[in-house]
């Protein structure tokens, strides 16, 4: 599953580091802590860095052939995958079983007891091309898709006392007396994919608007939805802002929820005398190392909680704290 992850999602980390070890490829745990921080510090993916002559170069021995062998086999079957991207999944999973000789992988590393193993595989290309004749469009995402739904859902046992987690789309059909949804914020919920890959913005937003109904149709007693006021995204610390289906909902049937909340109350009126320690200006021209190009449109609260909301170019309006923003001014304020 790992290896089909990939193929469709080359950036996924975790699959990158299960596929790493299935099957064995004398790559330890210190190489793999090396593939990590070098895919970290240059803010690239584990197949790209894995690929990386400038890595391999670090590296000896088995590690060095066993990332080698498995970038190789990767770029074959990505090609296959584009070349059969209409294929039924069953295929490109047969592919991959061959591509990396998984049953052997499985032989050799099999302790007693577990004769089942390569059944479980061959159940599996079963269900794809079961898959595959029911949904002939669906291709590889969609199988995987699908397994992803199956799984959470049959992780649920009715009646245990613990808490389940599960994604929205998974809990479809079920409900629960108490229900807890957490990230409303812009972005996350809509999901900022939904608002940017979409030719429509208008039915990007919907579908997520229907996705978030499921989720507060779930609740037959209580509902608890959250957000978090500060966010850390690839180090920075960025304020959210709520999403926009908390205020549609029916304000008297909600505590806690206050859309219209005084800023100054909460972080402070920002200080104008501030303006000269920390340099910028409301119109300044920035550039800040992930979100690129920007200009400062507003400058709000006081001491540790001073922050600015920059228009950037690539990624449209963020709010940073100016502590930890590393903002570069490239300009004059405009006159």
């Amino acid at each position: 599953m790992a290896w089909l992850k990939l193929l469709v999602n080359p950036s996924d980390a975790e699959a990158a580091r299960r596929a790493l070890q299935a099957p064995s490829r004398g790559i330890g745990d210190k190489s793999v802590e090396l593939l990590e921080r070098f895919a970290l510090d240059r803010r690239i993916s584990w197949i790209a860095a894995a690929a990386s002559p400038e890595l391999r170069s670090q590296l000896r021995g088995k590690a060095k052939a066993g990332l080698e062998a498995f970038s190789g086999a990767l770029a074959h079957l990505a090609d296959v995958a584009r070349a059969e991207s209409a294929s039924p999944s069953a295929l490109v999973l047969t592919r991959v079983i061959e591509e990396i000789d998984y049953y052997r992988w499985l032989d050799q590393s099999a302790e007693p007891g577990e004769l089942d193993r390569a059944a479980n595989v061959e159940e599996l290309v079963t269900y794809a091309a079961e898959y595959d004749a029911a949904f002939p469009e669906g291709g590889l995402r969609g199988f995987l898709q699908d397994i992803a739904l199956v799984s959470d859902s049959d992780a649920y046992a009715e009646g245990e006392a613990k808490v389940t987690m599960m994604t929205l789309h998974a809990a479809k059909g079920l409900e629960f007396p108490c229900v807890f949804i957490a990230g409303l914020e812009e972005e996350l919920l809509p999901h900022a994919r939904a608002l940017l890959e979409s030719q429509d913005p208008n039915l990007g937003v919907e579908e997520e608007r229907r996705l978030f109904y499921v989720g507060i149709t779930r609740a037959q007693e209580r509902l608890f939805l959250s957000r978090a006021q500060v966010r850390r995204h690839f180090g920075q610390q960025n304020f959210t802002s709520p999403s926009r289906f908390l205020a549609e909902l029916p304000q008297e049937l909600i505590a806690g929820f206050e859309p219209d909340a005084d800023e100054e109350e909460m972080l402070g009126r920002f200080d104008a005398a501030e303006e000269a320690r920390i340099e910028f200006k409301c119109g300044d021209v920035v550039q800040h190392g992930e979100f690129g190009r920007g200009q400062v449109l507003r400058l709000s609260g006081s001491g540790a909680n001073a922050r600015a909301t920059v228009h950037f170019d690539r990624v449209g309006e963020k709010t940073l704290l100016l502590v930890y923003a590393k903002l570069v001014k490239l300009g004059e304020r405009k006159r």
